[in-house]
């Protein structure tokens, strides 16, 4: 991603949409692995509260950004194509 990558949801002059690396599979692998991480890490500790913040809390979270990030991406010249051919986070599931 490059200088294409921000904190804040933004576009910049001449953006370019990824479509290497694991872009080529889903269209938010930063997110999908965050997910997967916390939770073998909810897994592993098996604590009922952790598990209440990653179910109730990071990944509500995390859908609203990918919700906020897609309303600015397809705005962005072939995101409209790109997201039609990868699903957001689980190639074959979502």
């Amino acid at each position: 991603m490059g200088e294409f990558y921000s904190h804040r949801v933004r576009t910049v002059s001449q953006h370019q949409i990824v479509v290497s690396g694991p872009y080529r599979f889903t269209r938010h692998p930063a997110y999908a692995g965050m997910i997967i991480a916390n939770a073998g890490i909810c897994m592993y500790f098996f604590n009922w509260a952790t598990i209440c913040v990653f179910v109730f809390i990071l990944v509500p979270a995390i859908l609203l950004r990918i919700a906020i990030e897609e309303r600015t991406l397809f705005g962005v010249d072939g995101y409209s194509e790109f997201a039609k051919e990868r699903k957001r986070l689980f190639p074959a599931i979502w």
